[in-house]
């Protein structure tokens, strides 16, 4: 079910890895991060609406975070 959105997340994930600020300019470095900064704040806002029916403890104890 969710394999699809996991694959797609460490593909970005591996595609950032590779990229490095000293090979673009500066100012379309920049315009990229802040817009990749939007992108991300949307996937958090969806991932919070699917993760919203788990529950809590349950969640933190599978990911090793805390509540």
């Amino acid at each position: 079910m969710f394999d699809e959105m996991r694959r797609l997340v460490r593909e970005a994930t591996t595609v950032g890895a590779r990229l490095h600020p000293s090979a673009y300019d500066a100012n379309k470095w920049r315009l990229g991060v802040a817009e990749l900064r939007r992108e991300l704040d949307s996937l958090e806002a969806e991932y919070g609406r699917l993760a919203a029916s788990v529950d809590v403890s349950w969640l933190a104890q599978a990911t090793g975070s805390t509540v």
